[in-house]
């Protein structure tokens, strides 16, 4: 291992003061833990808005591990020869411990792994992967044994060194955390306290999921590739952010709604002001030029997650707290990572009733369940009556995008609807849904050659007048709007996966 340090790491300014910290010998373990701290304080490139390769992010790892050996020269017990520091084996025992991840490390790797789940780390096939959307039994990939740890202690501590780049912990106090780890994937943990014995299992451990986001922006080109959307559909949803609208996806978790949404929002207009509001921080919507400028009028914040007195102040930056302080900020539009609690659908729509739109994620089934999430949510504040409260969602939100994942583990757009405000029926209110795009599955139940069920994407509605109208104002081609303008008269229009 070369431990010379590179151009970069040189020329890069660091936060700390270049004094010597440890004036008497440590330990290994808090030498580590004082160079993971370095780390999560300065590495504010590793997290999600970087495109990073998983060789670009070790190597800067390294990096930073050698400028803090060279701007604090620690005295590390263990590692003394003759009097002197062995600053090379130290730092090559840095170098591995922080930059891989044990037999983990290659699912941490492989691109290919969505989640990683340790449901008991410590006995044979307690621990899950999903990959190509199946779950499977972590195994290793030569000699095909399952593969777990030794001890509990030892799923706690991997599981603290994911979460220490988020500087939280998790503990029998604080049982139940979420975090993000260096290479922004998000991590939901809960303490061995809350695991339950069962009759196979008493060594109880701490349980942890990994879900794994691509460095890589998703584009629309890239879903058609894999036949989550068709061409055509690429080409309506291209338009949807040039014209003023508010657009939610909706889907179940790992559906895939987020890296949909992220796909759409590519197409904003540069000069379009967005705000951006995210926990945990996943779509990446900065864009610079070729020579790194910046080009995009974007403001993109984090939420934190408070607990008691510290979540009520109001300039504590919870998700709620961001959300209305954004009105501020002078927005033309919104994004809203992923709607969750009812006060941030309540604060969602208190944004579009202010003549702004916004562009979000949640988790629901259909777009009447989600305009239904929506009014529930609406009418726990005590908001109006269901029926007002009813039309005023359906005013405020144009399109749903419904995404599911299949039991073949592929995620397809399975719908998307326009919402055309109410109608009443029997004096209650009823949303007017507008189908534009289905999914419709083969009804011969057979599969295609590489075993994904069968089954088109197809035109089978078309926008309103009131929607025409709005993309007549945007800049919306010729091409794209010939594809919104369609009349569907008897059969829908079956879409390609041909990629223009």
């Amino acid at each position: 291992m070369n431990v010379n340090q590179s151009f970069w790491t040189t020329n890069r300014k660091s936060t700390y003061n270049k004094v010597n910290l440890h004036d008497t010998q440590i330990d290994y373990e808090n030498c580590k833990d004082k160079v993971q701290t370095y780390i999560s304080e300065n590495a504010s490139e590793f997290y999600i808005s970087s495109n990073l390769s998983h060789e670009e992010r070790k190597k800067r790892l390294i990096d930073y591990i050698l400028e803090y050996l060279n701007i604090y020269k620690p005295i590390v017990s263990g590692y003394i020869e003759a009097g002197e520091l062995n600053q090379t084996l130290l730092s090559q025992k840095l170098i591995d411990d922080i930059t891989n991840h044990g037999f983990l490390t290659e699912a941490m790797r492989d691109d290919t792994i969505t989640e990683i789940r340790i449901n008991e780390g410590c006995t044979p096939g307690g621990i899950w992967i999903e990959k190509h959307g199946k779950s499977l039994p972590l195994t290793d990939s030569f000699t095909g044994e399952y593969l777990y740890f030794k001890s509990p202690d030892e799923v706690d501590k991997f599981i603290n060194n994911l979460l220490k780049y988020s500087k939280i912990s998790m503990s029998t106090t604080d049982a139940i955390v979420n975090g993000s780890t260096l290479e922004g994937y998000r991590v939901a943990a809960a303490d061995s306290s809350v695991t339950a014995r069962t009759k196979d299992i008493l060594n109880k451990t701490s349980t942890c999921v990994i879900r794994k986001f691509s460095g890589r922006k998703m584009t629309l080109r890239d879903l058609v590739a894999v036949k989550t959307i068709s061409s055509d559909m690429a080409k309506f949803l291209s338009v949807l952010t040039k014209v003023d609208l508010t657009c939610a996806v909706i889907g179940s978790t790992g559906s895939g709604k987020t890296i949909t949404l992220q796909a759409i929002l590519e197409e904003t207009p540069l000069n379009k002001r967005i705000i951006l509001i995210q926990n945990p921080p996943e779509i990446d919507m900065s864009a610079v030029d070729e020579n790194g400028v910046l080009i995009r009028d974007i403001v993109t914040w984090e939420a934190k997650e408070f607990k008691g007195e510290l979540a009520k102040r109001a300039s504590s930056p919870t998700y709620p707290h961001l959300m209305d302080h954004s009105l501020r900020f002078t927005p033309y539009v919104f994004v809203f990572g992923e709607l969750r609690m009812d006060n941030q659908f309540v604060l969602s729509m208190k944004a579009s009733n202010t003549g702004h739109n916004f562009y979000t994620t949640f988790h629901s089934k259909t777009a009447e369940d989600a305009l239904n999430r929506y009014v529930t949510a609406c009418l726990s504040g005590g908001n109006g009556s269901e029926n007002l409260v009813l039309e005023n969602v359906c005013s405020n939100i144009n399109f749903i995008i419904s995404q599911r994942r299949l039991a073949d583990g592929t995620r397809k757009v399975i719908g998307i609807d326009e919402i055309c405000g109410i109608e009443v029926v029997d004096g209650y209110a009823k949303a007017k849904i507008n189908p534009i795009f289905r999914f419709i599955p083969d009804e011969s139940r057979e599969k295609n050659k590489d075993g994904t069920i069968k089954g088109v994407h197809a035109q089978v509605g078309t926008v309103s007048e009131q929607t025409k109208n709005l993309l007549l104002l945007s800049d919306a081609t010729q091409e794209e709007f010939n594809i919104i303008n369609r009349v569907i008269i008897d059969n829908p229009i079956v879409s390609d996966y041909e990629i223009s």
